[in-house]
Parts: structure tokens; sequence; C-alpha cells
């Protein structure tokens, strides 16, 4: 009797079922925001999102001077989308609430977030780490996940459907990776969340997708082998897309 695996197809580059020009994956009504958004998964995301004719298109992050780099290249490639930069600390609750108001003043709602900034604290055991950087990964990881949840959720319109979408990582999901407490911990603790924001809004589709090794500067600080088989980066991009329509409905919650 064939296992599970025989009909599992595994992706390490995108597809054309997930193509996000085709039109029933268009943006082209949807507000999307992508914090992380300057560089590495979240700059590719945007760039799917615009391929997907986003309406708006909203990169926060901490540095104002990547994001108007990354602005600057998007808006060359697609002219028909919006782009906004905002640079934010997502751990400082006040400024993500000063946002996202911003933003429901100015384009009236989001339609779509991806929570794709994260932390990884210095590789290092237990004995070793300096807490206070261990530590930041659980205020961006898991606080700053949930500040810029939450004011989504209090500044959504009623009745609109939307679409949550945290980036998460392998490491949350299985084996035991010494040196790597506090990224494992606090990724876990997204997944969790991940679940527990979707029975309490089950308007709203929560997703946590794991990208995959995607080349980029928080993957070269990992310890991994030189033959580990990498994710292009325009799959998980393309994925966000594809996640945030309705074919996608059933994997509300889904982690």
């Amino acid at each position: 009797m064939p296992s599970a695996e025989t009909y599992v197809t595994y992706h390490r580059k995108t597809y054309p079922y997930i193509d996000p020009t085709q039109p029933k994956l268009s943006c082209a009504d949807k507000n999307v925001l992508v914090t992380g958004g300057g560089y590495g998964i979240g700059k590719g995301i945007a760039r799917s999102f615009a391929r997907a004719q986003a309406n708006n298109l909203i990169l926060v992050g901490r540095t104002r001077s990547i994001l108007e780099d990354t602005k600057r290249e998007l808006e060359a490639d697609f002219p028909a989308t919006t782009f906004h930069v905002f640079s934010a600390d997502i751990t400082n609750i006040a400024a993500v609430e000063d946002l996202f108001s911003s933003l429901i003043a100015s384009l009236g709602r989001i339609d779509v977030v991806i929570n794709n900034a994260a932390f990884l604290s210095t590789i290092s055991t237990l004995q070793e780490a300096n807490l206070k950087d261990w530590w930041r990964a659980f205020e961006v990881n898991v606080l700053g996940t949930a500040a810029v949840t939450q004011a989504f959720l209090r500044t959504k319109p009623e009745g609109l459907k939307a679409t949550v979408v945290n980036i998460n990582t392998s490491v949350a999901h299985y084996g035991v990776f010494p040196t790597y407490s506090s990224y494992t911990a606090s990724k876990m603790a997204a997944l969790r969340m991940t679940e527990c924001f979707q029975a309490e809004s089950p308007d709203v589709r929560f997703v946590s997708l794991q990208p995959g090794g995607v080349d980029t500067e928080m993957y070269a600080k990992f310890h991994m082998p030189e033959d580990y088989a990498m994710t292009d980066i325009q799959l998980p991009s393309d994925t966000c897309v594809w996640l945030a329509s309705e074919e996608a409905a059933f994997l509300a919650g889904r982690l």
C-alpha cells in the first residue's frame, strides 16, 4: 500500500498554480502590509503582491533608507501599485497603533497583513547567552507580531474578509536545535498564537507559513550544512499571494 509520501509533491521553486499574475489571484482591490518589508523574504513578498497588482503596498521596517530603496525599485517595476513606507519598531505598541490609525485614515482598510519581521538572537547556549539579546527574539517574534495583529484587528472595518499570514520557521515544527533556544521557543509561541487568534476572530483568515531555507541575511547566521536543500525566495513569496485568495480559505488556522 502506498504511503502518504507517494502523493506529496515537494517544491523548492515557485510553480504555475501559484503564479501571482493569474487573474484568479489578482489583488487589484487589496491593500497589503508587510513587516520587515525592506529586504529578504519581506521584499520578495512585496514583489509578489505587486505582480498580483495590489492596490497599495505598505512596507514597514526599522531602517527607513532600506525601505526607501526597496520602494524606488518596486515603483520602477510596478507603476500600477502605490507603495508606502513606514519606519517603525513593531515592539513599540504606541508606534504600531499610530501606524494603523494613519493607514485607516488614508486608505480606509488593510486587507492583508504579512507578519514577516523577525529577530534571531546570537547563536549560543543558554549558559553563554546575553539574556537581553536572548529575550529580544520574544519581543519581536511574539510581542511584535501580537502588536501588529492587535492594531489591525482593532481598526479592521466590520465585515471585511481579511488575511493575516505569520511567517514562521522549520525549527518551530520539528527537532531539537541546541543554541537556538530563544528563536525556536519564540517561533513556537507564534504558532500557538496563530491558532488562538483564529479561534478568537473567525472572520479573519490566519495562516502560519514555514518558508523553507531561503538565502537571506538572517539565514546566513544559521550553521546549516553546505548541501542543505535551499528554497528559492519566490516560492514563499508567491505562496503568500495564494494564501490571500479565496482558494486558500480552507487553510484558516493552519500551521
